[in-house]
């Protein structure tokens, strides 16, 4: 139904490894890679994991930087979307932690889903934490209410000298 297609540098793999154990559909991933020899090994240690988890469906595309300087976000995306089969697209940031509910949410409303994609893009909210642990990422909007009225949590980008305007258009209250 749905693919998770996303890009990313070597130093962000634990955020991919997060993907895997969070996200039970399809993903599509662009490493780039600044330093091959040092980096790639990282790579495929992740890889091996997944197959000893027999996960199957993911494809991780290694890229050598040509100029370890730049990173470059437009071709790596299109890099990432290039193979992806399914009916819907989800475009990531790494950064960006999708809740470990939402593809079966997604698969319980395909036919729905399939339906308005013919004339709609989604966007989905996003949240931020004020942890860097795992452990305290939400699993559900029961526990990100509970972190947002502890201060634990809040819509990405709304604090202060942040770009909200990047995030403004999604209607936080409805949700």
């Amino acid at each position: 139904l749905a693919t998770i297609s996303t890009h990313l540098s070597a130093d962000r793999l634990d955020r991919l490894r997060m993907y895997f154990d969070r996200w039970a559909g399809p993903i599509v991933a662009v490493i780039y890679l600044r330093d091959v020899a040092r980096e790639q090994p990282a790579v495929d240690r992740l890889v091996k994991s997944l197959r000893a988890k027999r996960r199957r469906n993911f494809l991780l595309i290694a890229a050598a930087a040509r100029d370890p300087g730049l990173y470059p976000a437009n071709l790596l995306r299109n890099l990432a979307l290039a193979p992806v089969e399914t009916e819907l697209v989800f475009f990531l940031d790494v950064d960006l932690i999708p809740d470990p509910g939402f593809y079966a949410y997604l698969a319980g409303r395909g036919d729905e889903l399939r339906a308005m994609a013919e004339t709609r893009v989604f966007t989905v909210p996003a949240f931020q934490v004020t942890s860097p642990l795992e452990a305290d990422l939400p699993v559900d909007q029961a526990d990100l209410e509970e972190l947002m009225g502890r201060g634990a949590a809040r819509p990405i980008l709304s604090g202060k000298g942040e770009f909200w305007e990047a995030f403004s258009c999604l209607n936080y209250d409805r949700w």
